[in-house]
């Protein structure tokens, strides 16, 4: 709301007893309003094929001195952060690309903390929300055991266990590589380790 200060006439009177006239109106500008940014996420999960996301900050006005140094984030990395004037001419957007750690299970987590930026009048920013998502980028692995350490021909067959680190995904006889015999009866061995993380075949 614009500042207008007056005095009306007739309000007072001089020595001798005449009214005033009435003053000039001075008037100011007022913007008090703190600036906001809303932080968003293309993506609210990440796994090792689908590592990266654009991140969008959208401002209530055209921010003054924001850059990555006032982004906080847990789980990643932002780079590539640009002022989007094709996309907002207005020059409220800005737009980054989000990496998720290698090999980790840490939350997204990205925000923009108070006072890290101005609007054009001076005026300090609010803080974002936090905008967040799930990570896992731990690569799953496999130990191979056979029960046999050797074999004859009274001796020729040994069971092989297929331990995962997690439950597996696509995993079949295909998968294994064996040289010197033939692998058969590849099962997921829920009876023995209900998790679904172990199978077990015969090795002949």
């Amino acid at each position: 709301t614009p500042v207008s200060i007056s005095v009306g006439a007739n309000t007072f009177t001089d020595p001798v007893g005449n009214d005033n006239t009435a003053s000039n109106t001075d008037t100011a500008t007022v913007d008090t309003v703190n600036p906001t940014v809303v932080v968003a996420l293309d993506r609210d999960t990440f796994d090792d094929h689908h590592n990266t996301s654009a991140v969008t900050f959208t401002f209530s006005e055209v921010p003054s001195g924001f850059d990555a140094g006032d982004i906080t984030v847990t789980g990643g990395l932002i780079s590539g952060l640009t002022q989007d004037l094709a996309g907002d001419p207005s020059g409220k957007t800005y737009t980054a690309t989000f990496t998720a750690s290698d090999n980790s299970t840490t939350p997204v987590s990205i925000s923009v903390g108070a006072n890290t930026f101005t609007d054009p009048v001076g005026n300090d920013n609010t803080a974002s929300n936090t905008d967040t998502a799930t990570v896992d980028t731990v690569n799953p692995t496999v130990v191979v055991a056979l029960d046999r350490d050797t074999f004859d021909d009274h001796h020729n067959t040994s069971a092989v266990t297929f331990t995962f680190s997690e439950v597996p995904s696509g995993f079949d006889a295909g998968d294994i590589t064996v040289t010197g015999g033939l692998i058969s009866g590849l099962t997921q061995d829920l009876a023995g380790d209900p998790s679904g993380k172990t199978y077990t075949a015969t090795f002949t």
